[in-house]
């Protein structure tokens, strides 16, 4: 690294936590020079815990060339470092540092609006988490898995999780001020911060706080693949860097700095942050050395990625599993193209459920592993190349036979995939449709089989499977298509497919639902139980907004009851927590005699000319 110190840096004071680290600003107006330290520094633990082991670092100190504030965010296991700086008109700017201290400058805030991005291959690609305020990108995996975190239109804050094209809300349990995500591993851990003060690692679906011991303030920034999280905290005014692995806390602080955090750890645990001399914010990249009395572990043999294997796939549906490691780790997108298949199905152990990806799908789908085997279907007889390493440690799947000869109307395996309204990106009030709170449910009506997923940017592949290569769908059948909302509430109006010939051939079909959470027209229907003591429910649904009535009558003809429902927006109310509620008393209070009863629903709109009404019959059995 060069050595350059530019003039007229600005002092500054010992910044507060508030102003120091909220909010990412670790390197706002900071002096603007690059110069290389090369010292060591034995870690030790400020009287918290035992360190991990007696490391040393070699610390260089990074700020972009004539910048007024530099900022370190990452490192990955080449040794690159991003970041971010800020140039001397108040535009921010993105930096990728390479071993030969080259940068590439990218602006990343346009109009005050602040987005996130993900470079790859020198393509940008913006990221918004749908009718957010405010997103911004922080960590991504080998898988190309996305964390951070984003404003929505209230102010409050959330993390998110961006994994093939589907935004998850990541929030942490009981937070009452934000949750944000900044950090994710291979293994899909993420580690991040809420409520402005403590930390967090999100593991398999499992919380864990990351606060360092006795700290009145600490968070979590980065999680490396053998689950080393570096992260900062603060004991009154003082704040430092700390390593975690294995459950035990190591500070780091830069020599003579007054404030030190960490930020980001790659696999060779070398670590990258910002601290403050008194004077200016900078940079840093913190080495490790071999500890003492220690022997240095041979490097790993390089892989070798040229070896080559040949599969034959016959016409229809084959079952294939990755013979071999790909340089470039599989998406079910990529595999797909790659073995011009009309669909990919996986077994997904987590859910116990198959899952499917067809090409109209908005992102790549889930990753291909090696061990595991995967449906596909292709037009017509072919041999595919594969090449890459040798797997180590998994088992092998043999591909297994195509779909037996004499079966053409029926397939073992089967899609339904479909988008929302064209495709078309969800609006403010359909957000869930981007966060998995919708779910489809795909029914055979000849067999009753059920398959299911959920809409996840306006997409879903609901998938048939049987393994042992029994008939899951025929020519002819009737697959009845119903979206619910995550409380088991209807959210549509049934849709009927016919499997045909050629949808079979396709081992997919790919469908349009139209007016999601809003039905095509008002009904009221069958109450629920029926017949009924003492009490009941019932449904409807509204296919525009209007208050609503509902009066029951006797056999006589007089009314026993009135139900105020109120204003009521278009939408479904046939759960029980939705639908009309009628407790069998009249007005009075009093319990209502055994016998056939009436039920009348009436809408009240101002803005349409006509109304809604409608009667059905129950009965009070005592």
């Amino acid at each position: 690294m060069q050595n350059r110190m530019n003039a007229g840096c600005k002092t500054h004071p010992v910044p507060q936590m508030s102003s120091f680290w909220r909010n990412w600003n670790l390197f706002k107006k900071a002096c603007g020079y690059v110069i290389a330290i090369s010292m060591t520094l034995a870690i030790a633990v400020s009287g918290y815990l035992p360190a991990v082991q007696a490391l040393s670092y070699t610390f260089d100190e990074i700020d972009f060339p004539g910048a007024s504030s530099t900022r370190v965010i990452g490192i990955n296991n080449a040794g690159q470092i991003v970041g971010e700086y800020e140039d001397d008109s108040g535009v921010i700017h993105g930096f990728l540092l390479d071993e030969d201290l080259q940068s590439l400058e990218r602006r990343r805030m346009v109009g005050g609006v602040i987005h996130g991005f993900v470079l790859d291959e020198d393509s940008f690609t913006t990221i918004d988490f749908p009718d957010a305020v405010e997103t911004k990108a922080f960590g991504i995996n080998n898988a190309g898995q996305i964390v951070g975190f984003y404003k929505d239109s209230s102010g409050d804050v959330h993390g998110f999780l961006l994994d093939s094209g589907t935004f998850s809300s990541i929030d942490f349990p009981g937070a009452t001020a934000e949750s944000q995500a900044f950090g994710i591993n291979n293994a899909g851990q993420i580690v991040g911060q809420y409520d402005e003060m403590s930390g967090f690692l999100l593991d398999n679906g499992s919380f864990t706080t990351t606060d360092f011991p006795d700290a009145d303030e600490s968070e979590a920034l980065d999680i490396n693949n053998a689950g080393q999280i570096v992260g900062f905290y603060r004991v009154g005014r003082a704040v430092h860097g700390f390593l975690l692995e294995n459950g035990s806390f190591t500070t780091i602080d830069f020599p003579g700095a007054f404030a030190t955090g960490s930020v980001g750890i790659n696999d060779d645990s070398v670590i990258v942050g910002g601290y403050f001399d008194g004077r200016a914010e900078r940079g840093y990249m913190a080495t490790p050395e071999e500890a003492a009395g220690t022997t240095p572990e041979p490097p790993e043999e390089e892989e070798d990625f040229s070896n080559v294997f040949f599969t034959s796939l016959s016409e229809g549906l084959n079952m294939i599993s990755l013979p071999l490691k790909p340089r470039t780790p599989f998406t079910a997108r990529s595999f797909a193209e790659e073995l011009s298949s009309t669909m990919v199905v996986k077994y997904d152990e987590t859910r116990r459920r198959f899952v499917g990806f067809t090409l109209d799908a908005p992102g790549n789908g889930f990753a291909i592993e090696g061990g595991k085997g995967y449906i596909v279907n292709v037009a017509e007889d072919e041999t595919v190349t594969f090449t890459g390493a040798a797997w180590t440690n998994e088992p092998s799947v043999e591909a297994a036979p195509p779909l037996a000869v004499g079966s053409p109307d029926s397939a073992w395996a089967f899609v339904v995939s479909g988008r929302i309204d064209g495709g078309q990106a969800p609006t403010a009030q359909d957000a869930s449709f981007v966060r998995g709170s919708f779910y489809v449910t795909v029914r055979n009506t000849r067999t009753s089989a059920v398959a299911t997923d959920e809409i996840r940017t306006g997409y879903f592949a609901a998938a048939f499977a049987d393994l042992s290569r029994q008939s899951v769908v025929e020519v002819g059948d009737r697959l009845e298509v119903t979206v619910m909302d995550q409380t088991g509430e209807i959210a549509s109006d049934p849709i009927q497919i016919t499997v045909t010939a050629e949808t079979l051939r396709q081992a997919f079909v790919p469908i349009t639902l139209t007016g999601v959470g809003k039905p095509s027209q008002s009904q009221l229907l069958q109450n629920y139980p029926n017949p009924f003591n003492p009490e009941t429910w019932l449904p409807y649904q509204l296919a525009d907004a209007a208050k609503v009535t509902i009066q029951i009558y006797d056999s006589s003809g007089r009314v026993v009851r009135t139900l105020d429902l109120g204003l009521k927006p278009a939408g479904f109310y046939t759960r029980r927590f939705t639908a009309a509620y009628w407790d069998g008393r009249n007005g009075t209070g009093e319990r209502v005699a055994s016998g056939v009863y009436f039920y009348t629903l009436q809408t009240d709109n101002p803005l349409q000319t006509e109304k809604f009404a409608a009667t059905r019959k129950m009965l009070i059995a005592k």
